[in-house]
């Protein structure tokens, strides 16, 4: 009976902790386990969830809700707050609990029983109960205590009455299961075990199907792990322990720990688990995988695989996998790995290679094609000579000094492998114009932590070279080919971090349409995207972890001036923001957010990124520069940008310091003298010619005084250039009206200088800004309605007009312009590289840099 009681609660607790108030707690809705005994040793599980009211906070701490008052639950077992639609919460499902374990306690008629809880209900303690033991009556009396001083289920459960309750093997099991999905605290010894392993372990190459590996093992976390007992008495213990170490060997976690039918395994896979880890902590060049799905897997990643993988718990218990992983990891000495007929892409196998005798090495080394197409020397000191001189090649002259008579021939031509590798991967990288470094060291852990590093990928020196069997070396070139492609990707596509990437992508997709490419190459973003910046939010930011600042940087200046410093190389890039600490770095990114907030509504400004000077920053132009973090170090920079912030409504940018090629100014308007009238508009079917001279009356004729003939004025030029008739408010200001005139009249000059290079523009009036700020290579060049024109100052028409018409391109050129565009923006190539090859390569070259690299 008292177990039955333990169990609702602690059913009662689990619901609290998910954030749920069951309100119908009664004996019909408490059941059996299917396939259950049904006596007093059986399995109660609570049911009937119809009536069930989640947390109205998800934030708050388990059982402690926001109080409600909805009137629900069966009239016997329902707490009085609700029945009296008073505010209630989750200790009102331990009143029913507290009912439901009087009826076992004692149980009774129903009428009597009736009776007892009405006494209840009152607050008071029934008579008929005086004479049971006095465990058991506080147990009752708290349990149907008024709701402030009622318990929840999780203090209800700890009562003395409950103390000799003990929990079944199968209730530990789904204990451990909620302590696990519920992220329950560690305890202090799992939790020092875990940081000290986890801040010793290597760090992880994660794939585009999602498997990550470790290279190499911590030997010092290793021990660490060793020096501790195996948890026996807590399977939550036990579980954290397997979960620990699965990650510190693999990077992964193992879900399947979360299967009740195999915790009763937990230890003896934790032995296995030691065992594996003490056979291997001495490898530092081999990478580690967590397997899940297959024991075929499994087995074919020590025949012939890069990455050898460790079973979790469940493909540990199929037959014969403890018996295979016994088998590979042996009893004595050093594990020799093999990768068996793993391709390798960038290493050649030694069967591939031909050794010639007499062949001599080039006095000067002097590409990379000499070098993968020269004949191998068979002899030792020839190809110590070749070896020497590729290594100083493919590091600019940073080849350490080797005596070579130190290393047989088998030594060096393996070492000989490892340097085509790497010249392998450079002329894959020259492909697509882009320029590695490369050094030398002897240091394991700096060569191995190499695609983490800012600067040189590192090659191991040959007396690091033969400390790790050539397989390692082999698997390395691989394996590591992902990271290192990635870093000569990752500002391309952002993808360091798996959400910084997301972000980046979908903020730049996000202001992509907003772009001009100018004349000079140079691009510049129109207007402020809301939307992209609304996603660029500061408070995700992680301003703990430098490379997410800068990387969250890089993206914040792409969607304001759509100018790409990745465009760089990468090691370039990330050197230059290297020499700023993370407090600058956090400073300069919070400038460019409020500076982001201020212009955000700016639809048709012009931005770029300058990097050169503070004066073009406040230079009157009609390109508005933001500053790279040299130019706002400049004295006077973060005053002047915070100037403008604080400044009140929309910022108006000047262009006064720039010429206006089409659009007069306002003081150009007084000396027109013209006459114009309506027969220099209404006329069909004119020639180019007549169309021209038509144009330039309309642009010499003097300029109305009045509201009234403003719109004239405006209705019949913008009907003879569009077809479309602008209708103005007469009620607007004059130097409003004027103002679009002046964007009319601008127009019509820019189409006389069009005609007289034998182009015809057509112009559209477009209701949408975003059509008429980036509606350059079209047929039509698009203008704002009288309506569309009002939302923008007139300084920023002037500035969005001068600098995009000139990009304006008619539809038969467009194509052959854009096509000339790709050639230039396209990197240099080897001319004697055949276009089909080029083409695989590239393909090869995206297919291979899919993965995401995590830098630790």
């Amino acid at each position: 009976m008292k177990q039955w009681i333990w169990q609702i609660l602690s059913g009662l607790e689990w619901l609290n902790k998910k954030g749920v108030i069951h309100r119908d707690l009664k004996p019909n809705n408490v059941f059996f386990a299917t396939n259950d005994d049904y006596t007093l040793g059986g399995t109660l599980k609570i049911g009937d969830f119809g009536m069930i009211l989640r947390s109205i906070s998800s934030n708050m701490k388990a059982g402690e809700y926001r109080q409600t008052c909805t009137r629900d639950g069966c009239y016997d077992y329902t707490a009085p707050e609700v029945l009296n639609g008073e505010p209630y919460n989750a200790n009102a499902d331990v009143y029913s609990l507290g009912i439901i374990a009087a009826d076992l306690i004692h149980h009774l008629e129903v009428a009597s029983s009736e009776k007892r809880n009405v006494t209840f209900r009152r607050g008071k303690f029934p008579d008929v109960l005086k004479k049971i033991p006095q465990s058991a009556k506080d147990f009752l009396k708290k349990a149907t205590s008024p709701t402030k001083d009622r318990p929840l289920a999780k203090e209800l459960i700890k009562h003395a009455f409950l103390s000799d309750c003990e929990t079944s093997k199968e209730d530990n099991e789904i204990d451990t299961l909620h302590k696990i999905e519920n992220g329950h605290e560690l305890s202090e010894t799992e939790m020092q075990i875990r940081e000290n392993v986890w801040s010793r372990t290597s760090f992880s190459v994660k794939f585009q199907d999602g498997t990550v590996s470790r290279l190499g093992v911590s030997k010092d976390a290793v021990e660490e792990l060793l020096k501790h007992e195996i948890p026996k008495e807590s399977l939550f213990d036990a579980a954290t322990r397997i979960l620990t170490i699965l990650i510190s060997l693999t990077g992964s976690t193992d879900s399947s720990v979360m299967n009740t039918a195999i915790m009763p395994y937990y230890e003896e896979f934790l032995k296995d688990l030691h065992y594996y880890a003490e056979r291997i902590k001495d490898h530092k060049l081999i990478f580690f995988g967590l397997e899940s799905k297959s024991l075929e897997n499994l087995k074919e990643s020590y025949v012939n695989g890069h990455v050898k993988l460790i079973p979790n718990l469940e493909v540990w218990m199929m037959d014969g996998c403890k018996d295979f992983m016994r088998s590979v990891f042996g009893t004595d000495g050093k594990i020799q790995f093999t990768n068996g007929n793993a391709p390798l892409h960038y290493m050649p196998r030694n069967d591939d290679l031909e050794y010639i005798s007499g062949v001599q090495t080039p006095v000067d080394v002097e590409g990379l094609d000499l070098i993968l197409s020269s004949p191998i020397p068979a002899e030792i000191e020839l190809l110590a000579q070749r070896v020497q001189k590729i290594g100083s090649f493919i590091t600019k002259g940073r080849m350490p000094e080797v005596t070579w008579s130190n290393y047989n021939l088998d030594v060096i031509r393996n070492y000989y492998r490892l340097l085509l590798a790497a010249c392998n991967f450079i002329k894959e990288k020259l492909v697509i114009n882009i320029l590695l470094d490369f050094s030398f060291s002897a240091d394991i852990q700096k060569v191995i932590r190499a695609p983490d590093g800012f600067y040189d990928f590192l090659l191991p020196t040959i007396d690091l070279f033969v400390q790790e069997p050539v397989q390692s070396w082999e698997s390395w070139t691989e394996v590591f080919s992902v990271p290192l492609c990635k870093r000569t990707y990752a500002l391309y596509d952002g993808e360091f971090d798996p959400f910084e990437a997301k972000l980046s992508s979908k903020a730049s997709i996000a202001a992509s349409h907003r772009f001009l490419k100018l004349s000079d190459r140079s691009r510049v973003c129109i207007g402020s995207p809301t939307k992209a910046l609304r996603m660029v939010g500061r408070e995700d930011v992680n301003i703990e972890e430098k490379l997410l600042v800068v990387m969250r940087i890089l993206t914040l200046q792409i969607v304001l001036t759509h100018s790409c410093p990745f465009k760089a190389m990468f090691v370039l890039v990330m050197a230059r923001y290297s020499n700023y600490d993370l407090a600058t770095l956090v400073e300069y990114l919070d400038d460019l957010f409020c500076y982001a907030e201020k212009l955000q509504d700016q639809e048709i400004v012009l931005f770029g990124l300058e990097e050169e000077s503070f004066d073009r920053i406040k230079e009157k132009r009609h390109v508005k520069m933001i500053p790279s973090i040299e130019v706002w170090l400049m004295d006077g920079c973060k005053e002047y940008l915070k100037a403008q912030t604080e400044s009140e409504g929309k910022i108006v940018f000047s262009n006064e310091d720039e010429k206006l090629e089409w659009i007069p100014r306002r003081e150009g308007l007084v000396n027109l003298n013209g006459d114009f009238g309506e027969e220099h508009v209404h006329v069909d079917n004119d020639d180019m010619e007549s169309y021209r001279r038509r144009l330039q009356i309309m642009v010499d004729a003097h300029v109305p005084e009045t509201a009234e003939l403003l719109v004239e004025r405006i209705a019949s030029i913008s009907e003879y250039i569009s077809g479309q008739t602008q209708c103005a408010d007469s009620g607007q200001d004059i130097d409003t009206l004027k103002n679009y005139l002046r964007l009319l009249l601008g127009a019509c000059r820019f189409a006389i200088d069009k005609l007289k290079e034998g182009k015809h523009p057509l112009f559209n009036f477009n209701y949408d800004m975003r059509s008429v700020a980036t509606g350059m290579k079209t047929v039509f060049v698009q203008l704002p309605t009288f309506q569309v024109f009002l939302l923008e100052p007139m300084e920023h028409w002037e500035s969005w007009a001068e600098v995009s018409w000139k990009l304006w391109t008619p539809e038969d050129e467009e194509s052959e312009e854009d096509e000339e565009d790709e050639e230039n923006d396209d990197v240099k190539k080897d001319a004697t590289l055949d276009a089909n090859y080029l083409s695989s390569s590239l393909a090869e070259i995206m297919k291979r840099c899919n993965a995401i690299y995590y830098l630790p």
